[in-house]
């Protein structure tokens, strides 16, 4: 594993060495460059026609202060100049609508993860007044197309949630009025 042919890596090997015996190792060749690594995401790099550096970063090699800082350089590559445009457009743009932002903006909830997990809004007064609304909208519909409801536990994350959600609609938790849930 090289930085340049013939000139091994110590971060690369220490890599390679701490892979498991038995545990499959994926690289990627390019002439005499071995990288440790899946592979490139286009079959050759003629194929790319544009491409921009998005950022850096640093890192202490393994996550450890005692290590070496690393530097980590970002970036995209596309078939052209217009693809490339295009998606950091859209970029800008699901920034601009990010309802992470915009709730906050609005005052609708604020998000604090030193209180609450990441991704749970503790909703202001504007926005618990929106959300009861919503209920009561959801209760009329379920009135009206005789469903009755499951009540989801507080999430301990977004996986259980899923899974909990997924396994009562298979059980049969979810269900019409005129049928006996399970």
């Amino acid at each position: 594993m090289s930085e340049r042919p013939g000139n091994p890596s110590k971060f690369k090997l220490g890599n390679l060495a701490d892979i498991p015996e038995g545990e499959q190792i994926t690289y990627f060749k390019n002439g005499d460059f071995i990288d440790l690594c899946a592979g490139p995401h286009v079959m050759r790099t003629g194929n790319i026609g544009a491409y921009k550096l998005t950022h850096v970063a640093s890192a202490y090699y393994k996550g450890d202060e005692k290590n070496p800082q690393l530097q980590r350089i970002y970036g995209t590559a596309f078939k052209n100049k217009t693809e490339l445009e295009a998606y950091f457009k859209m970029l800008e743009e699901a920034k601009r609508r990010d309802h992470r932002k915009i709730g906050a903006e609005m005052g609708l909830f604020a998000i604090d993860t030193e209180y609450v997990g990441p991704g749970m809004p503790l909703w202001l007064p504007k926005g618990t007044a929106l959300v009861e609304e919503l209920e009561k909208t959801g209760q009329r519909n379920r009135v009206r197309r005789r469903v009755r409801p499951c009540q989801d536990p507080a999430p301990g994350s977004g996986e259980d949630v899923h899974h909990f959600r997924a396994s009562a609609i298979l059980r049969g938790k979810y269900v019409s009025a005129d049928r006996t849930a399970t």
